[in-house]
């Protein structure tokens, strides 16, 4: 991914990110940095907004195999949106990302088969 500039201070995010990509530990790794309102770790690049799990993913293993691919929590190993361990994450459809969360118990369906 080369040379990215990051808006926090001194750089902070851009080298956890870094770490993180580059870890081999199975434990969850924590954003300890900004958060969106829905708990995934955020971070600014290049003067973009992106969520750092996504950001992390394409560090450890490149870009999405293509359009309408999400960085998505694997499924049964974790459920943790700030986590950014990419052993943790996999790239998947929107309807196999929804999927994945209504198998962890994080979406739930009600009667006839809506989300909440």
């Amino acid at each position: 991914m080369g040379k990215h500039r990051t808006y926090t201070k001194r750089g902070l995010a851009l080298a956890f990110a870094r770490a993180a990509a580059e870890t081999d530990t199975d434990e969850c790794i924590v954003w300890p940095y900004r958060l969106t309102t829905d708990g995934y770790g955020r971070l600014d690049v290049d003067g973009k907004r992106l969520r750092a799990h996504r950001f992390v993913l394409e560090l450890a293993s490149g870009p999405a195999p293509g359009p309408g691919y999400e960085a998505a929590h694997a499924p049964v190993i974790c459920h943790n949106p700030p986590c950014v361990n990419p052993a943790h994450l996999r790239w998947a459809t929107r309807v196999e990302n929804v999927g994945d969360k209504v198998l962890d118990g994080t979406m739930k369906l009600r009667a006839g088969g809506r989300l909440d």
